[in-house]
Formats: C-alpha cells, sequence, structure tokens
C-alpha cells in the first residue's frame, strides 16, 4: 500500500497477530491470563464472547501468537456435523492437531524407557504414570517410538503399515480386526468415552517431561451449540469430562458470538459453567459510539503498530491529525449498527482502497 508497509484495515489479518489496539483494559486482562497459563499447571477453560465482530478471532490469535512457544494450539471452530464429543475430537482437534510433535515425544518416551535391560519394566512406569494403565494407547506409543527411532517421520508415514495404523487409530479411523492385531490394540475408538480417554493420554504425554509443552484447544463459533441441542449435551459433556482428565497442562476456549455472557452460558450446561472460573471470562464489547475516544484509539493503535508503520511518519500519518480520524468516526456512527471494530476497519479499508 502507498500508506502503509502492510494494509492495517484488513478484516482477516494476513499472518501472525502479534499486535493489539484499543480497549487497553482487555489487553491487560487478556496478557494476564496468559501469564498465568504460562506460569502455572492447572488446566483450564477460558469464555470469550462478544456480538460478530468484535474481535473474538483476533484475540485467539493474539493469544496463540504468544504462546506458540510454550503450547501447541489447536484452532477450530465448532461445525454443526459434530453431533457428540467423538465427532467433535475428529472433526475439530485430531485434523489439526501437531502429529509430528506427538511423534516425537513418542520417540522421547521410547529412546529412554524402552532400549536396554529391563526396560519392560522401565516402560511399565510411564504406563502407569502417564497413561493411567491404559495398554491400547501404551503399545501405540511403542509402535510410533519404535519407528522414528530408525526412520524420520515423513519416511514412515510413507513406508511402515504399523506407523500409518496408529495415526489412523488416533484420528478415529475404524480400523478392522485384522488391522488392529498388525498394531497389537484391542479395540477402535466407538464412543465418546474412549475419545476423551485417548485425547486425556494425549495432553499428558504432550505436558509430561517428553513434550514440555501445553495444549490450547480454541472452539470458535460455539454459539452453533444452540443449533443442535440434543446432542450438544453430549458434545459438552465431552469436552467436561476432557477437562476432568486432564488435570494440567490444557486450556480450552470457547469463543462464542453472543451479546452478553447469560445469553452465552444458557448455552452451556451447568457441569461446564461450573467449571469456568469468574476470572477466566472475557467480554469483547463495542465501541462507544458517544465517546469516540475509545475507536480513536483503536485506529491510532492499529497505524503505529510497527509492521504496518512506515518509517518516519508521525503518529497519525497518513491522516492530518486526530480530528480527521475522529471525523470519520463521526460519519460512521450516523449509520452504523454496531460499533464493533470489524465495522470500523471496514469503513477504514473502503477509504483507503478508494484512494
Amino acid at each position: 500500500m502507498e500508506f502503509f508497509k502492510e494494509d492495517p484495515f484488513r478484516v482477516v489479518p494476513a499472518g501472525k497477530i502479534d499486535y493489539w489496539a484499543g480497549r487497553p483494559e482487555t489487553k491487560t486482562v487478556v496478557d494476564n491470563l496468559i501469564s498465568e497459563f504460562k506460569g502455572a499447571t492447572q488446566s483450564r477453560i477460558l469464555s470469550l464472547w462478544g456480538i460478530w465482530g468484535s474481535g473474538k478471532s483476533h484475540t485467539i490469535r493474539y493469544i496463540e501468537n504468544k504462546m506458540e512457544d510454550t503450547c501447541i494450539i489447536v484452532r477450530s471452530p465448532i461445525s454443526k456435523n459434530a453431533k457428540n464429543f467423538s465427532a467433535l475430537y475428529k472433526e475439530t482437534f485430531a485434523n489439526r492437531f501437531d502429529w509430528k510433535l506427538f511423534a516425537e515425544c513418542c520417540l522421547n518416551i521410547y529412546e529412554v524407557n524402552c532400549e536396554g535391560d529391563n526396560w519392560q519394566e522401565k516402560f511399565a512406569t510411564i504406563v502407569d504414570s502417564i497413561l493411567k494403565k491404559d495398554l491400547d494407547f501404551a503399545r501405540i506409543v511403542h509402535h510410533i517410538g519404535h519407528a522414528l527411532r530408525y526412520s524420520s517421520f515423513e519416511e514412515s508415514n510413507l513406508t511402515n503399515e504399523k506407523f500409518v495404523l496408529c495415526f489412523q487409530w488416533l484420528n478415529g479411523a475404524k480400523l478392522g480386526t485384522t488391522e488392529l492385531r498388525k498394531i497389537n490394540v484391542s479395540k477402535p475408538l466407538v464412543d465418546d468415552l474412549s475419545f476423551v480417554r485417548v485425547m486425556g493420554n494425549i495432553v499428558r504425554i504432550i505436558t509430561s517431561d517428553y513434550g514440555k509443552k501445553k495444549v490450547i484447544w480454541a472452539l470458535d463459533d460455539c454459539q452453533s451449540l444452540k443449533d443442535i441441542p440434543k446432542c450438544g449435551d453430549s458434545l459438552q459433556q465431552g469436552l467436561r469430562d476432557v477437562y476432568d482428565e486432564c488435570e494440567n497442562g490444557l486450556c480450552i476456549i470457547l469463543s462464542s458470538a453472543s451479546k452478553d455472557p447469560e445469553a452465552f452460558e444458557t448455552m452451556l450446561i451447568g457441569d461446564l459453567v461450573s467449571r469456568i472460573s469468574p476470572t477466566w471470562k472475557i467480554e469483547l464489547r463495542n465501541f462507544d459510539s458517544k465517546d469516540l475516544s475509545g475507536s480513536v484509539q483503536f485506529i491510532k493503535d492499529l497505524i503505529n503498530v510497527p509492521r504496518f508503520k512506515l518509517e518516519g511518519k508521525d503518529e497519525f500519518y497518513p491522516f492530518e491529525n486526530e480530528s480527521v480520524i475522529e471525523s470519520i468516526l463521526q460519519k460512521m456512527v450516523k449509520s452504523a449498527t454496531d460499533f464493533t471494530p470489524r465495522k470500523i476497519m471496514e469503513v477504514f479499508n473502503e477509504i483507503f482502497n478508494k484512494n
């Protein structure tokens, strides 16, 4: 762009979200929760709500950028086809999870516990302490670790049948008896409880000394839960059970296009709401259409982000001064029904695309 290094007014920003604009009080809350999760071991559920265009997806991507060095982040909208937790796991977790990093954790376990004298005894401690005596999952870990001990992830994925079957099983594929025998697993994943157990094992491995990371599962568009009322309870009970299963190192983010916390929480079962700490609830409010100071600051913050701003320009460039920004917003207030970040960015985007 002529006036910026990159377009600051894209409704869906490209690349990483390494900046925050406006609403400094909300930023402080978000930053404090990030620091708390980084520094503590306890699992958390974060609820995030606001109307369409209020910045929910931006907030999730901001958290993702802040946590990428210490966490595996899985971000996905809730699908209306996810009628139960099993479907939710397959469609929004397994499809987007970093399985290569998980495989590296399995290799770490294998190298420390599955070689040399008395390896069975050492591996048994892993089965007891991390995997809660889940023998099927233990065999999966052993197969994956053994494959990577002698080959790369990419090569194993092409040439090692057991390796491929292990990941098909982890992704919820319906393997037949012959295929299950090849990986010494007794049964496929068939119900919500089995998927909860598998996800619990995955998180515990990632957060153990063999992975040393945490897991963030960010579920966007949770307002879709109201469209699947009968099945939604099963799905939400699965989320509750996963949270209970993973005592440490998991953060589930529930993001919803809702106008207030009551509207959001009425869509959730009581057992899930009760697990959300009052300090882990974030509302993304509209800007005040009568007092424009907040929305003016939002634009000023955006145009001064280093990745957008041209060198040597003053704080208002390409605007002459703050009054010019305010006058654009005043015109917008007269026609806009929702004074959200998205609406404001659409207006400013149109201005610069025209010029």
